[in-house]
């Protein structure tokens, strides 16, 4: 009987719904790093939800830093390009004349 609850309730048996926001030790296992980096690199840079002694962080947070930080390091890196080919133009200006 109470498999046949579960089925109905949540569609198929045995399976938990979608987690809509993790804690953070789940949040730096989601992320592959660990607790102690996940929180001096990644934490600060999140909105939390608290309540009471629980502090989540939505999926939907961690989805959205990680396309800031993609972008963030796409530009930096484009930058950085830019920036040593100047410093190669340089020393040729003034040789030509």
């Amino acid at each position: 009987m109470k498999a046949e609850e579960d089925k109905s309730r949540d569609g198929v048996a045995g399976q938990s719904p979608p987690r809509l926001a993790l804690r953070p030790a789940e949040a730096a296992e989601s992320l592959g790093c660990s607790r102690d980096f996940f929180d001096r690199h990644i934490a600060p840079e999140l909105r939390w939800i608290r309540r009471g002694r629980l502090k989540f962080v939505a999926v939907a947070e961690i989805e959205n830093w990680l396309s800031r930080s993609a972008a963030r390091t796409q530009w930096r890196r484009s930058q950085r390009l830019s920036a040593s080919v100047r410093v190669t133009e340089t020393p040729w200006k003034g040789i030509a004349n």
